[in-house]
């Protein structure tokens, strides 16, 4: 009995440690969450949840993971925190917001839902970023013109991001930022709460085949022991705006170790000034993220001053008589709720990143235009430029008229933490038709043809058989291309099997253009294609076109050839009956001697199809003179030339 109440204390005593202890992790995880040192408050997080998890632990965990924009370990968190919490709005929405961000967006949507319901009164955001899921799962499969690549000659495993192009000594550089290892100083513990070296700015030239061949250091001013980034130039690049820390020791208190401040540095003498601070610098708040336009008159930069839309805005200074003015908000168009960052103005477009807008989830980069003094609703920019992930820092390399630069993203699939990205504009393919043949008999749709009773190939090769696709309705076409001649071959039972020629030019676009997931860069329009049949059967009667004779002969003429030949093929190709050549005149000459001529006429015709191959024991020949008269034109009857020759014909009937 002693013995087991023994038991019974250690365990209470041990009980009693493990939950000191979490709770002694979980105040020191919050302190170091508080000074913005997410690394360290991981670290004590995931002490306090290895025993005895807490719903404060847990959500404090998602959040760092979040901050520190490690999507997946945040998703993981948030979900367990819902578990443990599933009325929290916050918990709720974050996970949502994490699934999203992680390309999940039928997870996404459904958690979406939920929040709805646990926060009412923001269903109308909530249902914003449904309908971003929806619109991103639709972009991905529908990606625009342009080819992403990440510049692997660039990246390194740390963070590369906001290339820009610069000049020295008159040659083009580029300028990005990175925290790759290079400079720790003895605040850098102190100073850095992700544990990653400060970012500076690197210059990189590219070598002719854009690649990179020489990177190092690029110093404006003084050389700063801290944060410098972000740079934006003059158009003659003699003035640069930038991104910084504070500088004093006695600035760098816990409170200030996330502020940013803009400064600025002019070249004299081919060498730059110490900084300047921008004017509207305030220890208040942040200012980052400059972006200077071209005239030199706006400055496009971030901030989180009090009394904006929500974390960070931005915000524009216009300079007049050599005086920055106070800082506009953009206004709500362009501002939301959550964070804005990375403002670009280029050819009449404000460029910047989002978490607020319908997006793909994290950052989006959008566009918009400022007409009559109003922003445009922002327009995404969609796939590739933009994923699930973040993505930011936009550029357009000068003179290509947007058709390449540079992005910066997390990607799941890059290199480091944010890749640099190139861009270029892809020329699509052209359209292609999706052909559905059709088989008409006489004018009239003939009952129960289907697209596999004829063949599209290129003409003069029936081995190449045009592609074919299959929509998700089980509906085959033909794939047509620009350029290409084909020809169709029919095989309908009852008909006649024979060929006929089609291009991309004569097809008819229908109303319907159809997106294809299998040919990359390109879609098609659907055609339907009628295929006129000959029915086989006796009594059955067809006239050959374009066999005509000179007047008064029996020679075939060579334009004629072409259309003899088919029929010879034809009749190759479509053995078991017997047929009669029939030969017609006009009015013109007397009725005897026409019928003798009709009769040379048919002899001629059936025997350039027995040289062509056909034999002659399914051959006859009938001439009927001037006795089938199609038009006016009888004995008599004055008619031009052109109706004469409509008389003189050549037919074949089917007679065993």
């Amino acid at each position: 009995m002693k013995f087991s109440s023994r038991i019974s204390l250690c365990l209470l005593l041990t009980a009693f440690v493990i939950g000191s202890c979490s709770k002694q992790n979980l105040y020191i995880a919050q302190d170091y969450q508080k000074d913005y040192k997410y690394a360290d408050a991981i670290t004590f997080y995931k002490k306090a949840v290895e025993n005895n998890p807490s719903k404060e632990a847990v959500k404090g965990l998602a959040e760092c993971y979040r901050i520190l924009r490690d999507y997946p370990l945040a998703e993981v968190w948030y979900g367990k925190a819902y578990s443990m919490d599933n009325r929290n709005p916050e918990v709720v929405y974050q996970y949502a917001m994490m699934l999203k961000a992680n390309g999940k967006y039928d997870e996404a949507i459904s958690f979406f839902n939920a929040y709805k319901k646990v926060q009412p009164t923001d269903s109308l955001y909530a249902n914003l970023q449904i309908k971003g899921c929806n619109m991103a799962a639709k972009w991905m499969e529908e990606p625009l013109d342009y080819e992403l690549a990440n510049r692997d000659d660039i990246n390194s495993p740390y963070s590369e991001f906001g290339m820009q192009q610069a000049k020295e000594n008159g040659e083009t550089i580029y300028l990005l930022s990175t925290n790759r290892p290079g400079r720790v100083t003895e605040d850098f513990l102190l100073a850095n709460e992700n544990k990653d070296p400060y970012f500076e700015m690197l210059a990189v030239r590219l070598n002719d085949i854009n690649k990179a061949d020489q990177m190092y250091q690029y110093r404006v001013g003084e050389n700063f022991p801290y944060h410098v980034a972000t740079p934006s130039f003059s158009a003659n690049y003699d003035t640069v705006f930038y991104t910084r820390t504070p500088i004093s020791k006695e600035r760098l208190s816990k409170e200030k170790l996330n502020q940013l401040e803009i400064y600025y540095s002019v070249k004299v003498d081919n060498q730059w000034s110490n900084p300047i601070p921008f004017p509207f610098n305030n220890e208040a708040f942040s200012t980052g993220h400059p972006f200077l336009t071209k005239d030199g008159k706006s400055l496009y930069f971030i901030s989180d001053i009090p009394g904006g839309m929500g974390g960070f805005d931005i915000y524009v200074s216009q300079k007049k008589d050599g005086l920055w003015q106070r800082p506009e908000n953009l206004g709500m168009k362009i501002n939301t709720r959550e964070d804005e960052f990375y403002p670009v103005f280029s050819n009449g477009y404000l460029y910047f990143s989002s978490a607020g807008l319908m997006g793909m989830g994290g950052l989006d980069i959008y566009k918009s235009l400022k007409i009559a003094g109003e922003w445009s609703a922002p327009e995404n920019l969609q796939v590739p430029f933009n994923s699930p992930q973040d993505d930011f820092a936009f550029f357009q390399t000068p003179g290509s008229e947007g058709k390449k630069g540079f992005i910066s993203s997390n990607r799941i699939e890059g290199r480091g933490k944010d890749d640099i990205y190139s861009f270029n504009y892809i020329d699509p393919l052209p359209p292609v038709f999706l052909v559905n043949v059709k088989g008409y008999n006489n004018g009239e749709p003939i009952t129960g043809t289907t697209n596999a009773q004829f063949t599209i190939f290129k003409k003069g090769n029936p081995a190449d058989i045009a592609q074919q696709y299959v929509d998700v309705y089980g509906n085959s076409y033909y794939i047509v291309e620009q350029g290409e001649n084909y020809e169709v071959k029919a095989n309908v039972p009852g008909y006649f099997q024979e060929a006929q020629d089609l291009s991309y030019d004569h097809l008819q676009v229908s109303d319907t253009m159809l997106i294809k997931k299998d040919l990359p860069k390109q879609y098609g329009y659907e055609a339907t294609l009628p295929f006129n049949l000959r029915k086989i059967a006796v009594g059955t009667e067809y006239t050959i076109n374009n066999i005509y004779f000179d007047f008064n002969s029996a020679k075939i003429r060579k334009s004629a050839e072409v259309e003899l030949i088919q029929l010879a093929n034809l009749l190759l190709a479509n053995k078991g009956f017997k047929v009669e050549i029939g030969s017609h005149c006009d009015a013109r000459g007397s009725d005897e001697y026409n019928m003798i001529l009709s009769q040379r006429r048919a002899k001629s015709v059936m025997n350039f199809l027995i040289l062509k191959g056909v034999n002659k024991n399914r051959l006859s020949y009938q001439g009927y003179g001037e006795t089938q008269i199609l038009n006016e034109c009888v004995n008599g009857v004055d008619c031009t030339d052109e109706q004469h020759e409509e008389n003189r014909r050549t037919t074949f009937k089917i007679v065993e």
